[in-house]
Formats: C-alpha cells, sequence, structure tokens
C-alpha cells in the first residue's frame, strides 16, 4: 500500500513540474561546469587561508585531518546536499523555500539577515585587500620600511625584526642591539623616530621617554596604525578615512558590476574567481617551496600530535572549521542551486566540492606555513612566534613574509592580495545574490528591476560599512598565543569583532534547525513551487517525501549514506556540539 501511494505521488510530482509554465522557470546557469565553479566560488574562500591552517596546527597538526574528515563526512557533506536538493528542487531563494510552513519562514529571514551582516563586514575585508593590492606596486614596499608618516619610534624594519637586544656582558653580535650602540643601529633608517632614545633595561620602568623590549614591526604598524587608523594621538571617533573609504566603494563597484546582470553574467564571472586563485596559489606554493627554511614551516605544519584527539575541542574545532571552510547554513548553497536545471546532478557536486575542499585547504596550508617558515629562518625564532590566524596572518604575518622574498617581492605580493581579492569576492558575490533573490521574491516588482535592487543593497551596505573605516584611539595592547590583540573602541574594533562574534555560531544554529526539519517535518517544497502553498500551508510530510522530490529531480532515491546520515548521525552531531 505504502510503495502504491509513493508511485502515486511521485507521478504526482513528474506531471506537475512537466506543466508548470515555461514563462515561470527562473534563470538557469548555461551548464553543469558553471554551477560547480559557482559553488567551489563560494565555499574555498577566505577561511580556507586565515583560519583552517591555525585551527589545524593548534588542534593537532596532520591529526587534525582525522576529526575534521569525519565532521566533513557525516556532517558537512550531508548539510551541503540537503541545501542543494531543496534549493534545485524548489528552484526558489531561500525566504519562498522556507514559507512552504508558516512556523518555519523565519529560518529564511534569519539567512538573509545573517547574509546580509556578513556581507557588510566581508567587503569591508575585500576593500582592505585591493588596498594592498594597490601599495604591491610600489617602488618599495610601504609595510616592509619604517620612514612613513604613521610610524613611531618603536617601529622596526623588516631587516631588523630578528634582533635581539644584548645585556652589558653579552659580545656584540651582527644579531644584536647593544644598550650603548642603539643608535648607531637604528640611524640609518630612523634615526628621526628613534636616534639617541635610550633602550630601557628590565629593571627599569618603560615611559614615554625610553623604547622598550618589545618592539613593532613595520608591516603591523602599517596594518594597524594606517590601515586600521589606530593611533595614540587620536582621543576620540573620527571620520571614515579616505583611503579605507575609497577601497570599500570600489569594492562595492565590483560587486555591483559582477551581479547587476543575473545569473547568465555570473556564470561567466566564476570562471576568473575560481581559476585565478588555484594558479595563484600553484605560483605562491612553489615560491614558497623554493624559500630557504622553508622545511621548518611545512614540519611544525603537518607534524601530527595524536595526544590532541583526546580533546573534545578539537572536534569542535573541526566541526566550526566544516560549516566555516563549506559556507553551509548561510542560504547562499540554496540560492545558487536554485538557479541550477531541474534535473541537475548536485550529489556529483557535492563530491567534488568535499574533494577541492580538503585538498584547497591541505594546499593553502602548506603555501602559507612554507613562506612563515621562511620568515621564522630569517629572523631566527621560533615558529610559535609566526603562527597566527585571521586579519594578523592575512594583513601582517603574511604581507611580512613575502616583503622579505628575494628578486621581486613587489611580484609575489601583487600575486597574492590579487588571490585574496579574488577568493573574497567570489565568496561576496554569492552572499549578496542570496539575498538579492529573497527580495525580488518578496517583492516580486522588483523581478523586472533588478539592477536597481543591486545597486540599492550596495549603497545601503556601503553606507553600513563605513564605521568600520573610522579611526579611533589606542586604548591597550595584549599579546596572546602569538597573536596582537588591539583593544579598541569604534571602527576597528567592530571589524576585529564581528567574526569571533558571528561566525560559527549563527548558521550552525540554522543548521539544527534545518536538520531538525528534515527529519521530522520536511513539506514537498514542489507544491509550493507550483502554486499549491496557499491551499496546502500547513501540511508537513517527512523525509520520505523528501526522498520522493530527489527521485523526481535525479531518477533515484538518496542513498544509504545520505539516509543515515540526515535522519540520524548529522542532527545529532549539530545537536551535541550546541
Amino acid at each position: 500500500m505504502a510503495d502504491n501511494t509513493e508511485r502515486r505521488v511521485y507521478g504526482e510530482l513528474q506531471a506537475q513540474h512537466r506543466s508548470q509554465p515555461q514563462a515561470k522557470q527562473r534563470e538557469t546557469w548555461a551548464n553543469s561546469t558553471e554551477f560547480i565553479l559557482a559553488t567551489l566560488s563560494y565555499s574555498v574562500g577566505l577561511g580556507n587561508i586565515w583560519g583552517w591552517p591555525y585551527m589545524c596546527l593548534y588542534s593537532g597538526g596532520a591529526a587534525f585531518l582525522i576529526p575534521y574528515g569525519i565532521m566533513l563526512l557525516f556532517v558537512g557533506l550531508p548539510m551541503y546536499y540537503l541545501e542543494l536538493c531543496l534549493g534545485q528542487f524548489a528552484s526558489s531563494g531561500v525566504t519562498k523555500l522556507w514559507s512552504i510552513s508558516p512556523f518555519w519562514k523565519g529560518i529564511g529571514i534569519a539567512m538573509c539577515i545573517g547574509s546580509s551582516l556578513l556581507a557588510v563586514y566581508f567587503n569591508v575585508t575585500v576593500g582592505f585587500s585591493f588596498y594592498y593590492l594597490y601599495h604591491s606596486f610600489s617602488t618599495t614596499l610601504p609595510w616592509s620600511s619604517c620612514n612613513n608618516t604613521w610610524n613611531t619610534k618603536h617601529c622596526i624594519q623588516l631587516e631588523h625584526t630578528g634582533l635581539r637586544l644584548c645585556n652589558d656582558a653579552a659580545n656584540i653580535t651582527e644579531g644584536c642591539i647593544n644598550v650603548e650602540h642603539e643608535s648607531a643601529i637604528f640611524a640609518d633608517y630612523n634615526a628621526s623616530l628613534f636616534g639617541g632614545t635610550p633602550l630601557c633595561d628590565e629593571s627599569l620602568n618603560i615611559t614615554e621617554d625610553c623604547v622598550g623590549f618589545h618592539f613593532v614591526s613595520s608591516a603591523a604598524e602599517f596594518w594597524e596604525r594606517h590601515v586600521l587608523g589606530i593611533m595614540e594621538e587620536r582621543d576620540h571617533f573620527q571620520r571614515p578615512q579616505v583611503h579605507a573609504s575609497v577601497s570599500l566603494l570600489f569594492a562595492w563597484i565590483v560587486v555591483f558590476l559582477c551581479l547587476f546582470r543575473g545569473v547568465k553574467w555570473l556564470g561567466k564571472v566564476v570562471y576568473f574567481t575560481t581559476l585565478f586563485p588555484c594558479l595563484a596559489l600553484i605560483v605562491l606554493l612553489v615560491r614558497g617551496v623554493t624559500l630557504p627554511g622553508f622545511e621548518k614551516g611545512l614540519i611544525y605544519f603537518l607534524s601530527p600530535h595524536w595526544s590532541r584527539l583526546n580533546d573534545l575541542d578539537v572536534w569542535m574545532n573541526a566541526l566550526l572549521c566544516v560549516f566555516y571552510s563549506l559556507g553551509i547554513g548561510y542560504g547562499a548553497l540554496t540560492t545558487m542551486a536554485s538557479y541550477n536545471k531541474f534535473s541537475s546532478n548536485c550529489q556529483r557536486n557535492v563530491v567534488i566540492v568535499g574533494f577541492m575542499d580538503v585538498l584547497s585547504n591541505v594546499l593553502y596550508g602548506m603555501t602559507i606555513f612554507s613562506i612563515l617558515g621562511f620568515m621564522a629562518t630569517a629572523k631566527e625564532e621560533h615558529m610559535d612566534n609566526s603562527a597566527t590566524m585571521g586579519v594578523d596572518l592575512v594583513f601582517v604575518a603574511l604581507p611580512e613574509a613575502l616583503a622579505r622574498t628575494p628578486d621581486v617581492p613587489q611580484l609575489f605580493s601583487a600575486v597574492y592580495f590579487l588571490m585574496l581579492s579574488t577568493l573574497c569576492i567570489g565568496t561576496q558575490l554569492f552572499v549578496v545574490e542570496t539575498v538579492v533573490t529573497a527580495m525580488t521574491e518578496e517583492i516580486p516588482k522588483l523581478r523586472n528591476h533588478r539592477t536597481v535592487t543591486v545597486f540599492l543593497f550596495c549603497v545601503v551596505a556601503f553606507l553600513l560599512g563605513l564605521p568600520m573605516t573610522t579611526s579611533v584611539s589606542h586604548t591597550g595592547r595584549t599579546r596572546s598565543a602569538g597573536m596582537l590583540n588591539v583593544v579598541v573602541s569604534g571602527g576597528p574594533g567592530t571589524f576585529r569583532l564581528f567574526p569571533c562574534v558571528y561566525c560559527g555560531v549563527y548558521h550552525i544554529l540554522c543548521c539544527v534547525i534545518r536538520s531538525s526539519c528534515c527529519r521530522r517535518c520536511l513539506r514537498s517544497v514542489g507544491r509550493a513551487v507550483i502554486g499549491w502553498r496557499e491551499r496546502r500551508s500547513a501540511v508537513i510530510l517527512g523525509y520520505r517525501r523528501f526522498t520522493l522530490d530527489v527521485k523526481c529531480m535525479l531518477g533515484y532515491s538518496p542513498c544509504v549514506y545520505w539516509t543515515v546520515c540526515l535522519l540520524s548521525v548529522t542532527p545529532v552531531a549539530l545537536v551535541v556540539s550546541r
């Protein structure tokens, strides 16, 4: 009896999809290659550079691949598969998709709000990347010297950041600074700011009249004092900085030009946003493994620490990395899949993205730590002092390391920042597209005015991002886990705190709810698409109906792997992680 009912419902779904008016069918990708590149462009992004390598390092090294792979197989890929299937079958964005049941429509709205906030923050990062890219074509990289207006007497140039302070009994060597001869060493590049200022002894209190034992690299001062605008002389909230505002404006112009013509044009853009970072990664990896001391970084990165697998925090870190790397929970995957052809093989796409995600994580990690190993060797310090994460890795450590490379450091800096900008743009485009698609579906009048809709969203998001470009006063500084943390108020503080507060919490919570929906109360989204939502809005069906939806699209039901994960393993893992 149940089999007869399934066959009848399956036949109804096929008949209903075939009878859908051609005029109501939405725009689709030109081919399956564009969709695969789009998913890769979105999923392989900034998180693969500034989060995963550091998390891998401090969660067991190469041993971290075990919990990461398990979480990817039993949580990440099933949720990825679920999002693609729902979006492809419904052919609608997140708000219209979850309106199949009024009780769950808030999930779609929450996704749009979360994506909007992320878009505001993310494009500030894109703007900073463009600003660094612009300066990469300078004759002298500005973050490699202390001869700039923003530098202080604490600044030390890259070629001197490995110097040590010698006590009176020590012999003066090329690698250390004697208290009585510091002015001769620094006079060649920082005489106006540093010469004549005595170094403080450990027994003395550090005052404004002397320089303490901890210097600040020129790369750190460029990032903090110039780019972020953290100045000791300023004691109140300032106006947006011109260079940061112009960079942010340029970033939003790029986003607008990539989105205003719709999916057909976006499908051509992803060829560049996906393929160029791969080429740049190969260039930087080859350059990294040809630098002296690269093996120091690779050994530090890949050495396994098996005892760390007993720590539950390591497994939680693996889950966070999976979500942050794949971009699950923001609604972008559902939106991209909604522009797929109805019979597209989304299961194949999940496998491809999962494999490329692991591969890209490992390659980006090897690239980063080979370069950091070179910098640690040049500075004669331990890798613990060079390894960091987040903005300090992307905008301080790596630019400093690349500026040290012989033979045209400007070239490799330009390649790096162009790769970084492209990776960020590749993710940003689909975060914004999620919100734009939802707006055009919730307000039908906007469907014929996509250009205006995209333009207005970009303008509003640009204005909301301006506070993150303001300069403010410096109120404190601490060092923790080798990473420089600056306690500020206003723009820089908001920019630094946003990923800590937002990322890794919001989208896991959304996925907990969606996973529970899949297990208990998935309604056939097909009926909502073809006009049955008004009459049967309260109908709630289970996982069996979901399998019929997938069978209607692909011609076969989900395999045992997807069924076991979505019904038991994935929901339990997500609930336990909370």
